[in-house]
């Protein structure tokens, strides 16, 4: 049965026109297109976690949040993405629902949401011990168990041979971490950071360094540029969990597709 509603009660789409002078429009003009690049989001906790060139500005669903919901009540994002508007659903109060079918933005953003219940203490804990470890092994000659990926191939090599081995390193201790929420932040860190130290770049698409005149990467600090990125996740963490401390968190569900 279909319910019609009177002139007063007509539900507005999100993409509706508002009038210039309207305080709505005020406000969109303020927020959503003042940073057609997004590029507040690189610097946002949370949302700065990974890079991600199809998103869009959490400025956007903050708006979006607070012109068309009222009270409590789900939000829904179809295409989830990293989680932009999950994240932000949730700090807002609201129950957090998202489909994703990309494996990787599925679980950046799924890293995210569970960066409400993260144990930060055996997190700290696994960043020392990763650098006790990396220091270790790299100080003695020790050859990496991890091997590159069956069938990850390009057309030049990825990383130099010094970087691939500093990076294989990680990648053994990451294979040692047994809490899964841990080890998922340690495989996204990975995955946020491996392309700032390879022989590729994004220009925007994953291209060669030389083919945009950019030298080959010899070597690189990636122990430090992957411990700082731990360590911003962690100030993070310890932001969300403080900023959600007193508000009920619902369930956050990430449907993430499964090919057969």
């Amino acid at each position: 049965m279909k319910t019609t509603t009177g002139p007063e009660e007509k539900q507005l789409s999100l993409f509706d026109i508002v009038p210039e002078k309207s305080p709505e429009a005020s406000a969109i003009k303020g927020s959503v297109f003042s940073d057609p690049a997004f590029a507040s989001n690189k610097s946002l906790p949370i949302h700065r976690w990974v890079p991600w060139i199809a998103g869009f500005s959490s400025d956007f669903v903050k708006q979006a949040l607070r012109t068309y919901l009222n009270g409590e009540g789900p939000v829904l994002d179809p295409f989830a993405g990293v989680g932009t508007t999950l994240v932000e659903a949730v700090l807002s109060g609201y129950n957090a629902i998202g489909f994703e079918i990309n494996p990787y933005a599925a679980m950046a953003c799924r890293v995210k949401l569970e960066a409400s219940c993260v144990d930060r203490n055996i997190l700290k804990t696994e960043i020392l011990k990763l650098g006790y470890f990396y220091r270790d092994k790299f100080s003695s000659g020790f050859v990496p168990k991890t091997m590159p990926p069956e069938g990850f191939r390009t057309r030049a090599d990825f990383y130099s041979p010094k970087v691939l081995y500093k990076v294989l390193i990680i990648q053994d201790f990451i294979a040692t971490i047994q809490d899964h929420s841990i080890k998922d932040i340690f495989m996204l860190v990975f995955a946020a950071t491996m392309v700032s130290y390879s022989n590729y770049s994004y220009e925007p698409s994953l291209a060669r360094r030389v083919s945009s005149g950019k030298q080959e990467i010899i070597d690189f600090p990636v122990f430090d540029i992957f411990t700082a990125k731990l360590t911003e996740i962690l100030q993070d963490i310890t932001w969300f969990q403080t900023k959600i401390i007193d508000d009920k968190v619902s369930g956050l569900m990430i449907y993430e597709y499964q090919s057969r």
